[in-house]
């Protein structure tokens, strides 16, 4: 039977029910997500790429026309390219997950060739440099594949995660090792003594513009290139509704750092967090906002906690699960790809992970 490539460049155009058949079990990936990230990651063009047999989708791609690179250090070396000749990533942004979807295991190797080979053409259409498969695992099915393509295989950070199973925040912080339970516990003890207090608030009752600057601020010291939306916390409270809170830290009445939770049914994930570069309290202030992400997600009952990335240390320090990902890019012109392998390791990101480079 024939299968059939359709492109879209909305979730909307795209019917829901089968799209949330499709990546039933994958959280943050339904259509009700897909449509809030088109809003929420406003600096990019979304495309889906669509396999479907006799109507049935069968497979998709999610996929990002961007003119930033994701690494801040090309974008430090080179962001003026991407700008004349954009590039397409397959991943999901906002989850940090691969962009990569089949409805039935059995058929993996029959739409897989063909999906790839869309992408490719999607790349070839939009005039785009190079294109990348984001946010792969070591066990991906799709790597076999990828690497028969000759792709360019490229460290990125490793993601936390923390499998939530305790009842307080007492016996989470007893279970950790002893110097990691006794350095969450000076941080609250410092927090307290300078009067700073965390706790959950409504976007509508807050001073906005601090949240973003708070947001904005923390993610340039870090030199991230993404751009956020000027209306971030309002957004997404409109667009999620109850699956989104906001944790802020105050210190004698005046908010000092915040960080926005996401909920897709028991699995919870940590966005946009702030902090005030300037305060000199502001490594424990960004600790105790993840510490009480980890209390609201214990309070709601959730089974898992994605911490996104985070320094090797805090890490640590939170007990969290390492999850190690990498990409795998292509550039269009041969010679260029090739090039472009040496460039990749030259500028590879000296925080990530580099045992996943080849």
């Amino acid at each position: 039977m024939t299968m059939t490539t359709e492109l879209f460049e909305t979730i909307a155009a795209i019917d829901p029910d089968q799209w949330d058949q499709l990546v039933a079990g994958r959280p943050f990936a339904n259509w009700r997500w897909l449509r809030a990230t088109e809003t929420l990651l406003g600096d990019s063009k979304s495309r889906y790429v669509i396999l479907s047999q006799d109507g049935v989708y069968q497979a998709g791609a999610v996929c990002l026309i961007q003119n930033r690179f994701h690494s801040r250090l090309l974008q430090s070396a080179m962001g003026w390219l991407p700008r004349f000749f954009p590039y397409v990533r397959c991943d999901m942004s906002l989850a940090i997950r691969s962009g990569l979807f089949f409805a039935d295991a059995t058929q993996f190797d029959r739409v897989i060739p063909a999906l790839l080979t869309a992408v490719k053409t999607l790349a070839q259409s939009e005039n785009a440099l190079f294109y990348s498969f984001d946010h792969l695992l070591a066990t991906d099915a799709a790597w076999p594949y990828l690497q028969a393509l000759n792709l360019h295989r490229i460290a990125h950070f490793s993601e936390a995660s923390l499998d939530v199973h305790w009842a307080t925040l007492e016996t989470y912080l007893e279970s950790l090792a002893e110097p990691e339970c006794q350095e969450l516990k000076r941080v609250q003890a410092v927090l307290r003594q300078q009067n700073i207090v965390l706790e959950t608030a409504v976007p509508l009752n807050e001073d906005l513009a601090t949240l973003q600057n708070l947001v904005s601020d923390l993610a340039s010291s870090q030199k991230k290139p993404y751009r956020l939306p000027q209306d971030l916390f309002s957004t997404t409270h409109r667009l999620l509704g109850d699956d989104f809170q906001l944790i802020v830290a105050r210190q004698d009445g005046r908010t000092i750092g915040c960080v926005i939770l996401l909920r897709d049914d028991q699995e919870w994930l940590v966005r946009w967090p702030g902090v005030s570069v300037t305060h000199p309290l502001q490594a424990e202030i960004y600790t105790a906002l993840l510490v009480a992400c980890v209390q609201q997600v214990i309070l709601a009952g959730g089974q898992r906690l994605y911490l996104g990335v985070t320094a090797p240390q805090m890490q640590k320090q939170l007990g969290a699960t390492l999850e190690k990902r990498f990409g795998a890019t292509a550039v269009r012109n041969r010679f260029l790809h090739w090039l472009g392998g040496r460039l990749l390791k030259v500028t590879a990101n000296p925080d990530a992970d580099q045992s996943t480079t080849t």
